[in-house]
């Protein structure tokens, strides 16, 4: 389990260094000012996740790093559509499920292999209102809670012992 934990912290922290060091390639220095604030956003999110995730791997059982690494993965597992707003910064595999908010009758799955997407700031042109959930980020949220209940456990069981 903590081989699982090592490795799931690996992930996100390389990962997060390797899509914002990709993120700021694909830009150009007119790019970077004309686009000030989903930049700033872009990079915040990104520290935020390479933080996170560093904490993780260094402490993965401490309480505050896994809430503040499951949080992560909740905002990651999002992607919101709304009034031209639009907030999507994931690079995980994808089983998703939109929400198309303007029909709520139109409910669509998606699954790719591996998803990377930034996106942040307000868009005028967007009128597409929807919510998406990565249902794998969520599984993945859920086996990091039961990783940690375990090890905890078996920790208790030696302590008592």
């Amino acid at each position: 389990m903590r081989t699982a934990q090592k490795i799931i912290g690996w992930y996100f922290f390389i990962g997060a260094i390797a899509l914002y060091l990709f993120y700021l390639s694909i830009q150009t220095p007119e790019h970077l000012l004309l686009f000030l604030v989903p930049n700033t956003i872009a990079t915040f999110v990104f520290l935020l996740y390479l933080v996170v995730s560093y904490y993780y791997l260094k402490d993965p059982m401490g309480e505050v790093s896994e809430t503040a690494f499951i949080i992560m993965l909740f905002i990651q597992s999002l992607g919101i559509q709304l009034f031209g707003f639009g907030f999507n910064n994931v690079y995980f595999p994808e089983l998703s499920i939109k929400i198309n908010l303007q029909e709520l009758t139109d409910v669509n799955f998606h699954f790719t292999y591996f998803k990377l997407q930034m996106l942040n700031g307000y868009f005028r042109d967007n009128s597409n209102n929807s919510i998406s959930i990565n249902l794998l980020l969520v599984g993945l949220l859920f086996f990091i809670s039961y990783c940690t209940k375990k090890l905890k456990r078996t920790e208790d069981h030696k302590y008592c012992s």
